[in-house]
């Protein structure tokens, strides 16, 4: 028999147990860590930030006005840099638009209708409210975030509501 096999064969005859009451005597006993919470993961920092921004807009704009015809939000970062909405005006008059954003640094308010457009800039964290002079038919109003600082990961939130002016 070579040396390889004479150590095989003794090998093979050997066996090792515990006890499966515990460790070795002489040993302590093995401490373990309580379980931890995964770290978040980036998205879902980010969709914990937009639920803290979309609750931001919805305490600027406040309580939405009796005969409200458009309110809605929705993301302003990453690959949506806009909230662009389109409603029916009823009849034709005088309507208060309000924009508001929150997590980016400013934006404008865009509305066209007939082919007549008007642009404001505001600054985020504010809200942006202006009349308008408006003939019953559709009308279009958004919320443009500039290209401009980090887009990704900012939870910027945009708020939109046109209602009739008193």
């Amino acid at each position: 028999m070579t040396g390889v096999g004479l150590l095989a064969g003794l090998l093979a005859g050997c066996a090792y147990s515990y006890p499966d009451s515990g460790p070795p005597p002489g040993q302590s006993p093995v401490s373990t860590w309580p379980a931890s919470k995964p770290l978040p993961t980036p998205e879902a920092a980010i969709e914990a930030l937009e639920a803290k921004n979309r609750a931001e807009v919805s305490r600027i704009l406040g309580p939405a006005p009796e005969g409200t015809i458009l309110q809605d939000s929705g993301r302003i970062s990453a690959a949506t840099v806009n909230l662009t909405k389109s409603t029916l005006v009823p009849s034709a008059g005088r309507y208060t638009l309000t924009a508001v954003c929150v997590g980016a640094p400013s934006a404008q308010l865009l509305v066209r209708q007939s082919g007549e457009s008007w642009n404001i800039t505001f600054a985020c964290g504010t809200r942006a409210t202006r009349d308008f002079q408006l003939d019953a038919g559709p009308v279009t109003a958004g919320v443009m975030r500039p290209i401009e600082g980090p887009l990704y990961g900012t939870g910027a939130i945009a708020g939109l509501r046109i209602w009739p002016s008193p």
